[in-house]
């Protein structure tokens, strides 16, 4: 099963998937209370903070009152139709040994 915020397995490749898998956890446990984040593509370089892959990247920082309807196109890859704005990169830095994320 692709994890959560991940389109498909073909957005994971060998080289990078557990960087991204991991990296898409961590945006959607450290985005905004009442937003789920939905990756596009990674931004490089890889790295790895307290033990974590991390990688950054861009995608959809988009509330949950709207996941109901933003999650069928953007499974279905109808970028266009999809909201600009919330269109954002999410980048890793180390806090204190942990990775911490900024959504900008």
């Amino acid at each position: 099963m692709t994890p959560f915020g991940i389109r498909s397995e073909n957005d994971i490749s060998a080289l990078d998937g557990e960087y991204i898998v991991d990296s898409v956890r961590l945006a959607n446990e450290q985005a905004p209370e009442g937003f789920r984040f939905y990756f596009d593509e990674p931004d490089m370089p890889e790295q790895i903070i307290g033990g974590q892959h991390c990688v950054d990247m861009f995608g959809w920082l988009v509330p949950e009152s709207r996941a109901s309807e933003f999650e069928p196109l953007w499974k279905a890859r109808l970028d266009d139709e999809l909201d600009a704005g919330r269109y954002t990169i999410v980048s890793f830095d180390e806090v204190n040994g942990k990775p911490v994320a900024t959504f900008g």
